[in-house]
């Protein structure tokens, strides 16, 4: 069994996911905009998108199981097969991606498929994906970053 790779996690990622609906359930109490218990209802909103956040924050990681890149993310899975991916390096783009950092690697696999990733322990990762994808050693585009 291979290890699981959690996500690395930024204070920026958690202050917006977490502090932002806090904060503003928080400005409407204070503000008296939810004077009674039949005014809590917007609250709801906030909370369950608190909730789904940090399922999300506690959830992506990164795993190998045969023969594949598992890419968890929430109620996500992606599934890469390894002797896809041709070439691994490090980016800073902000797209939407299963990562919670901008410390980024961008996974380059089939024809034009992209998978963004921000595991905890890059080097370990790496690492394993070079044992798990020996095809990578060899491709000229192929990043080996730290390990």
């Amino acid at each position: 069994m291979t290890p699981r790779f959690r996500s690395r996690i930024d204070a920026e990622f958690v202050l917006i996911g977490v502090g932002a609906p806090i904060s503003l359930g928080l400005v409407l109490i204070a503000n008296g905009v939810l004077d009674d218990a039949a005014r809590y209802w917007p609250l709801l909103p906030l909370l369950a998108a608190t909730a789904g956040f940090v399922w999300v924050l506690n959830s992506t990681s990164y795993s190998f199981q045969g023969g594949t890149l598992l890419v968890r993310c929430g109620p996500c899975r992606w599934r890469i097969p390894l002797e896809q991916i041709f070439a691994v390096q490090e980016t800073d783009s902000v797209r939407s991606a299963p990562a919670m950092s901008m410390d980024r690697l961008e996974i380059r696999f089939a024809d034009d498929g992209r998978m963004l990733v921000s595991p905890r322990d890059k080097a370990a990762f790496l690492a394993e994906l070079r044992r798990q994808a020996p095809q990578l050693a060899n491709h000229r585009h192929s990043f080996h970053a730290g390990a």
